[in-house]
C-alpha cells in the first residue's frame, strides 16, 4: 500500500494500535488517542491532523477513521485513511 510505503511500514504486517501509536509523534499521541477513544465510545468517525514519525522524517497527516463493531456492539477495529498534508503545508509557505 502506498500509505505504508510513505510511512516506512512493512505492508506484509497488520498495523495494530500499539504500532500505530508508536508512529504518532509523542506530542500528538494523547490528542489522537482521545479522538479515537471518543469515536469508539460514541459510535462516530473521527478526523484529526497529527504528525507521524517516519524513516524519512516527520510527516503531517490528516487521519479519518471509523470504528467497526461486532454484532454485540463491541469495538472490533478502527478502519481509516491518512492523507499526507506535509507537502501542501510546505508549498503554502
Amino acid at each position: 500500500m502506498n500509505c505504508y510505503r510513505i510511512l516506512g511500514i512493512d505492508d506484509t504486517k497488520n498495523v495494530d494500535l500499539e504500532r500505530f501509536f508508536a508512529l504518532v509523534h509523542p506530542d500528538d499521541r494523547q490528542r489522537v488517542r482521545d479522538a479515537m477513544t471518543d469515536a469508539i465510545a460514541n459510535h462516530h468517525p473521527y478526523e484529526v491532523v497529527h504528525r507521524m514519525i517516519c524513516p524519512n522524517g516527520i510527516l503531517t497527516v490528516r487521519s479519518y477513521a471509523e470504528p467497526q463493531y461486532d454484532q454485540l456492539g463491541r469495538p472490533r477495529r478502527v478502519l481509516g485513511v491518512a492523507q499526507l498534508i506535509t507537502a501542501r503545508d510546505t508549498e503554502a509557505t
